[in-house]
């Protein structure tokens, strides 16, 4: 038999932990950054900014992400 309703992990249910968005640039000098951010909003302007730019810190950008921590 077969149950219709799965049970989510603690940490899946867990709604007061705080949710966060992260930029990770990397650079044509193999160096990286990361900006952290606490609204989505934030996070998706400053990812389009710096992929736009294409220069970021006077290196050129290789690689640019958007991630939800």
């Amino acid at each position: 038999m077969k149950t219709a309703n799965k049970l989510k992990a603690a940490l899946e249910t867990n709604l007061d932990a705080p949710v966060g968005y992260q930029v990770k640039v990397q650079f044509s000098n193999n160096r990286w950054a990361e900006l952290n951010f606490s609204e989505k909003i934030w996070a998706q302007q400053e990812f389009n900014r710096i992929r736009a730019q294409g220069i970021y810190c006077e290196s050129w950008i290789v690689n640019a992400t958007l991630e939800q921590l």
